[in-house]
């Protein structure tokens, strides 16, 4: 829960290739990070089944750095 008290989101994405390459280059320039999954998918699972769609799960892959790392992390993230 206070993991994510003392840090700044700067990058966030849907697919998981891109989460792989941006947590190398963090890790390759000794960037301490966490990723914060979010699910975006429907919650009633029921109602989609009754309309006949299967619902894919839409996962977020949301990075967080500490706040004295935010600016050369996003700066690593914006030259990828």
């Amino acid at each position: 829960m206070f993991e994510f008290l003392f840090r700044e989101k700067v990058f966030e994405t849907t697919d998981s290739q891109k989460k792989f390459e941006v947590g190398c280059k963090l890790k390759e320039n000794h960037i301490d990070y966490k990723i914060k999954t979010e699910d975006l998918s429907k919650r009633n699972h029921l109602d989609s089944m009754k309309m006949g769609n299967v619902v894919k799960p839409k996962i977020v892959y949301s990075f967080w750095v500490r706040k004295q790392h935010v600016v050369i992390a996003s700066c690593i993230v914006k030259g990828m």
